[in-house]
């Protein structure tokens, strides 16, 4: 990494407030031992090449995840694009089956550079899965933002399927002003806010 790719990732390291964290031989180790009852069909012909400088790296979303979880897919993919560092050659999300879940997306990344030594992306790499450790989210705000517009979405949905069709622009203007819409919450229950949404706007289906 030159002077000028070290000021940028040092730039989307404070941006994101996720530094990263210097490897320990140990840590070398875990991050480059090849997974039990695995099959990298992609490398089939060269496991071991792979798995002597490249990780495999953790699960770190899967198809049943919860919103905190994806939070932290979508913030730390964001935070690997904007470092110096090429996806699918230095780091890259991997999609592998699952028997119980269905798929998983695994964070693979180099661990060791042409020279042996540690690869600066693997730093930045391990200072995420650290802070993870440490904190519920990665990014609290992008968590927040997540959630609200999931439940916008389920919202527009229970919506639709209420009223057996979507609400017309005058049918919106009266949902938009009513208590209902106002004291939504994240994680409650979308079938009886909407219920009370519509009474409250006057526009309830007839049973």
């Amino acid at each position: 990494m030159n002077a000028e790719e070290a000021k940028r990732a040092a730039e989307v390291a404070k941006k994101y407030r996720i530094e990263p964290v210097e490897l320990t031989a140990e840590d070398v180790k875990d991050y480059l031992r090849r997974p039990q009852a695995f099959a990298l069909w992609s490398h089939a012909d060269h496991y071991e090449e792979f798995f002597k400088t490249r990780a495999l790296g953790p699960t770190v979303v899967h198809r049943e995840s919860d919103s905190a979880t994806r939070s932290d897919f979508e913030v730390m993919g964001n935070y690997l694009r904007e470092l110096p560092f090429e996806e699918g050659e230095d780091w890259a999300f991997m999609r592998c089956g699952h028997a119980a879940v269905g798929w998983c997306e695994h964070l693979s990344f180099r661990v060791l550079d042409e020279n042996g030594e540690v690869a600066q992306v693997a730093k930045y790499v391990h200072g995420i899965l650290k802070k993870q450790e440490e904190y519920v989210v990665l990014d609290e705000d992008h968590w927040s933002n997540l959630e609200w517009e999931e439940k916008q979405e389920e919202i527009e949905e229970e919506l639709r399927d209420v009223l057996g069709r979507s609400p017309t622009d005058d049918e919106y203007k009266k949902i938009w002003a009513t208590s209902a819409w106002d004291t939504q919450e994240t994680g409650g229950d979308t079938y009886r806010e909407v219920r009370e949404m519509l009474a409250e706007a006057g526009i309830l289906p007839e049973e």
